[in-house]
C-alpha cells in the first residue's frame, strides 16, 4: 500500500470515490430531467474516465479537436459530436474514415456556409452520411450563428435537402455561465440558451424542416438547472472533477472536488511558502473562457487537513516551476511538507500532464493515462 504522502511531487491526483460520485450525480440528474448526457471529454481526455461515463449511461461523448475525437472513436465510442467548427478537409476526411472503420455515428457542427461546404464536399466524396448541428451563439460571442440571422433558416434548409447530410439539430454552449456571479445567474444564462434554441427550433419547423435535437452544454449551467424544457441532450465536461469555478458559484463544495494537485513546500521567505507546483502543472488560468473572476491560482491545504476550509491558504502567484503561497497565522507549513491544491481550472491542468494518479482516500491505487493529451489538431 502506497500512501499519497509517499508520492513524488508535483502530480495530479484523482479521487476515485469522488470521481464516480460526480459522474453518477450528473447522470442521475440527466435521467431525472429526461435528457441525454453526452459529456465533453476535453476535461479529462481519458479513455478510462470515458468508459466510466458510458457505463453510467452517457449516450456518447463530445470532443473539441479532431485528433482528440479520433482517440475515442478508435477506442470504440459509437457516437461522437465534434463540437468545434472544422473548416479543413483533411481533418474531416480523417474523422470520416475512422467513423467508417469503427462504426461510429459522427456529428459535426457548422456556423458558416464555408464550414458547411467543406463538410459537404468531403462527405459527398466519401459517400458517407454524417449529421450536422447548427451552432448557435447564445451570448458567449465566440462561435455560432446569431439566432436572429436569416442565414440559420437557409442553412437548415440546405442541410435538410442534402443527400449525405442530415440536420441533427441546434447546438449551443452557454459558456457565459462561467462568468456568472452566483448559481442563480448561472441558471439564468442556461435558461436563456434554452429559450433561444426553443424559439429557433419553432421557426425552422414552421418551414417543415425537422429539428430532432437541441443540445446545450456547460457544467455551471447543468449544475444550476433542474428543468431543461425541450432540450434533448446536455454536454457538461468539468463536472467529473469540479474545481474553483463551481465552488465560487456555490454549485459545489471543496469536498466534491475529485482532482487536486499535490505538491511539496521547497522553500519559504517572509511572505510566502514556495511549492514545487508552478504554471507548468497548474496552468495560469484564472477562470473559464479567460474570465478573471478567481483570486490567485489555487486553494492550498495541508495534506493532513484536506479539505478543511478553515486551514486553507491562497496560492497567489506562479512562475513556471514555483508556486507562491501566502502565509497566514492560522496555518503553519514547513519545508518538506506535502500539500494539496484545488486548481482554478481542472481541464487546463489535465492537458499539462501525461498521467493522473488515481487514489482512494489517502491511498494510491494506480495511474491513468491522459489518452488524448496534447491532441490539439
Amino acid at each position: 500500500m502506497i500512501h499519497i504522502q509517499d508520492l513524488e511531487t508535483p502530480i495530479v491526483l484523482v479521487d476515485e470515490d469522488k470521481l464516480k460520485a460526480n459522474i453518477l450525480r450528473m447522470q442521475k440528474k440527466a435521467d431525472k430531467a429526461g435528457v441525454y448526457l453526452r459529456p465533453h471529454i476535453k476535461t479529462h481526455k481519458s479513455k478510462y474516465i470515458a468508459d466510466l461515463q458510458m457505463k453510467a449511461g452517457a449516450i456518447g461523448v463530445t470532443a473539441s479537436k479532431s485528433s482528440e475525437a479520433a482517440v475515442f472513436i478508435e477506442h470504440g465510442i459509437r457516437s461522437v459530436t465534434l463540437a468545434y467548427p472544422l473548416v479543413e478537409r483533411r481533418k474531416i476526411r480523417r474523422l470520416l474514415e475512422l467513423a467508417k472503420l469503427h462504426i461510429c455515428q459522427l456529428n459535426f457542427i457548422c456556423d458558416s456556409r464555408y464550414g458547411f461546404d467543406t463538410i459537404k464536399d468531403v462527405c459527398h466524396q466519401s459517400r458517407f452520411e454524417a449529421a450536422i448541428f447548427l451552432k448557435i451563439d447564445v451570448g458567449l460571442n465566440r462561435c455560432g450563428f446569431d439566432p436572429d440571422n436569416k442565414k440559420v433558416l437557409k442553412m437548415a434548409r440546405v442541410i435538410h435537402n442534402d443527400k449525405y447530410l442530415r440536420l441533427a439539430g441546434l447546438l449551443a454552449h452557454e459558456g457565459n455561465s462561467y462568468g456568472a456571479e452566483n448559481a442563480k445567474k448561472a441558471r439564468k444564462f442556461c435558461k436563456n440558451a434554452i429559450q433561444v434554441l426553443r424559439a429557433l427550433k419553432y421557426r425552422i419547423e414552421q418551414e417543415y424542416i425537422p429539428v430532432p435535437d437541441l443540445s446545450i452544454g456547460s457544467t455551471p449551467g447543468a449544475l444550476a438547472t433542474k428543468r431543461f424544457r425541450a432540450i434533448t441532450e446536455i454536454r457538461p465536461g468539468n463536472y467529473v472533477f469540479m474545481d474553483r469555478t463551481p465552488i465560487r458559484l456555490g454549485l459545489a463544495k471543496e469536498r466534491d472536488v475529485a482532482l487536486t494537485v499535490t505538491s511539496t513546500i521547497v522553500s519559504e521567505n517572509k511572505n510566502y511558502y514556495i511549492c514545487d507546483a508552478g504554471s507548468k502543472i497548474l496552468s495560469s488560468d484564472t477562470g473559464g473562457h479567460g474570465k478573471n473572476n478567481i483570486e490567485g491560482f489555487g486553494l492550498v491545504f495541508p495534506m493532513n487537513t484536506y479539505p478543511d476550509t478553515s486551514k486553507n491558504l491562497l496560492l497567489e502567484k506562479l512562475s513556471e516551476e514555483h508556486g507562491f503561497i501566502v502565509k497566514n497565522k492560522n496555518t503553519k507549513l514547513n519545508i518538506g511538507d506535502k500539500i494539496r491544491i484545488i486548481p482554478n481550472h481542472a481541464c487546463a491542468v489535465v492537458n499539462l500532464v501525461n498521467t493522473l494518479y488515481l487514489v482512494k482516500g489517502d491511498v494510491f491505487l494506480k495511474t491513468i493515462s491522459v489518452s488524448a493529451r496534447g491532441k490539439s489538431i
